[in-house]
């Protein structure tokens, strides 16, 4: 996941998605 329901680029954790 390169950006978070946040907005901000983040790091990607497991299982974790920007898109849900």
């Amino acid at each position: 996941a390169a950006a978070i329901e946040t907005g901000k680029p983040v790091i990607a954790l497991e299982g974790d998605s920007a898109f849900g």
